[in-house]
């Protein structure tokens, strides 16, 4: 799986909004670490700018799986033992 992760600059914390995003068997998943949404696009994306607007014009709803998600988060994070925000 190859994860492409970038930051929006979009300063909902101190570090920003980071994103990280990969597509598995034709769906695109994302997570926005620092609002905590993690989801599935509705549509295969192929650019950081194609997630961004879908993810800004509300055009996901899939859930990730788990597996994806962990990834995910450690890519978004670059923290190897990253978790999902909330959980210890």
């Amino acid at each position: 799986m190859k994860i492409e992760t970038f930051n929006t600059g979009r300063r909902y914390t101190a570090e920003g909004q980071r994103i990280a995003w990969a597509t598995v068997d034709g769906v695109t998943y994302f997570v926005d670490y620092d609002r905590s949404i993690y989801a599935g696009l509705n549509h295969e994306a192929t650019t950081n700018a194609e997630v961004l607007a879908a993810y800004d014009a509300g055009d996901y709803g899939e859930m990730v799986p788990v597996d994806i998600e962990r990834e995910l988060i450690r890519a978004a994070t670059g923290d190897p033992d990253a978790k999902p925000k909330g959980f210890a």
